[in-house]
């Protein structure tokens, strides 16, 4: 009887679990954007609250970083990556699968995209240093760094 009742206990939680994951592909695009702003607020005073600013500079740093990040993101978006499709893609082997021109290609857009992610780099560190120092501008990238390697 107990094993039963715990067989359909993780019935249950398995199919909230499908429910769950379902409600959130159902989401619209003006959801998602939404969504996705609302994270990034979160993830902005997150931040200002571990570089520990008072909050004048937390409006300031909030609405250039928000800026930055929408920057980079659009600089991601501009230099598409040429992928296999999701059937053929094996670990290893995607470079395989494409064709020379394309395999170029992404070199060519990964060069232009780090020239372009140190510049937009450095016009914001010019930006952040106007109210932040250094030393909170360097916690700042390691954060970032942090995170990078989280995801």
């Amino acid at each position: 009887m107990k094993r039963l009742c715990l067989v359909a206990l993780a019935t249950i939680l398995v199919a909230l679990q499908g429910i769950a994951q379902g409600q959130t592909k159902m989401m619209t695009p003006e959801q998602r954007e939404a969504h996705k702003k609302e994270m990034n607020e979160q993830r902005c005073k997150q931040l200002a609250t571990s570089l520990a600013l008072d909050d004048a500079t937390s409006v300031k740093f909030i609405d250039t970083y928000t800026r930055f990040n929408n920057e980079m993101g659009e600089l991601r978006s501009k230099y598409k990556m040429h992928r296999p499709n999701k059937g053929e893609q094996r670990e290893g082997q995607t470079t395989d699968l494409l064709t020379d021109a394309q395999v170029e290609e992404n070199i060519l857009n990964r060069f232009a995209l780090s020239r372009s992610i140190v510049d937009v780099r450095e016009k914001y560190y010019k930006e952040f240093r106007k109210f932040m120092n250094p030393k909170q501008i360097q916690h700042l990238y390691n954060l970032e760094k942090e995170r990078g390697e989280h995801l």
